[in-house]
């Protein structure tokens, strides 16, 4: 867990569906988004966007709030999960994520995943492509006017 009393940008999506409550993340995580087009732009159907990224000041806002805590989840390799029925990315240690831990958090990691400290790329590969700013633009401009791409970025569940 990775606690923070600072305020910083997070990313606030509010869909039509879920009128009781919007879903927050921190602007880089990454989130899950699929369409079948996106194999034009990045030559994969089902990519990860940071969520900063993706605001239109609309349905995808970006707001400051304070006193968070991040629940971070590490697995033995990157995975998909569903979480309030949005597919999000879990998190990948690479060095800057590591390095925006306290230190108890970076040793707490480091001591479950020691290879990490002298190599973190020996976590592996990403779960799914992580689209660049020029992608994630082109994807966010063709589908602002898509109402129907904001509501498929959550899983309706069954």
């Amino acid at each position: 867990m990775h606690c923070s009393q600072s305020a910083f940008p997070k990313t606030r999506l509010a869909l039509a569906y879920l009128p009781d409550r919007d879903l927050w993340f921190s602007s880089m995580h990454r989130l899950l988004i699929k369409d079948p087009t996106f194999s034009l732009i990045t030559g994969s159907t089902e990519v990860f966007c940071a969520a900063k990224r993706l605001v239109n000041g609309q349905t995808i806002v970006k707001e400051t709030r304070s006193n968070v805590c991040y629940h971070h989840l590490m697995f033995e390799e990157h995975q998909v999960l569903v979480s309030s029925g949005c597919d999000s990315d879990r998190f990948h240690p690479r060095a800057i994520g590591l390095n925006s831990f306290d230190d108890e958090t970076r040793e707490e990691a480091l001591g479950l995943f020691p290879e990490l400290r002298a190599l973190p790329e020996s976590y592996g590969r990403l779960a799914r492509h992580v689209v660049k700013r020029h992608e994630a633009n082109l994807i966010r401009e063709r589908s602002t006017s898509a109402p129907v791409f904001w509501n498929n970025l959550i899983n309706r569940a069954a």
